[in-house]
């Protein structure tokens, strides 16, 4: 018996291509995941500054 070194999701990624590319959105994404296309959109640290008012001495 023989073991195959290839990953899973380099298995999953030949398969899809030899049936004709992606055609839907998994298929899409397991073939944007092998080849290392991102996405996502950064997340932006947005800080809230709230200013107390104090009353006059």
């Amino acid at each position: 018996m023989k073991q195959s070194k290839k990953s899973v999701l380099q298995r999953m990624y030949e398969e899809i291509q030899r049936n004709g590319g992606p055609s839907g959105p998994i298929s899409q994404a397991l073939v944007d995941a092998y080849e290392g296309k991102d996405y996502t959109k950064p997340y932006e640290f947005k800080r809230i500054i709230q200013f107390k008012k104090r009353g006059i001495f």
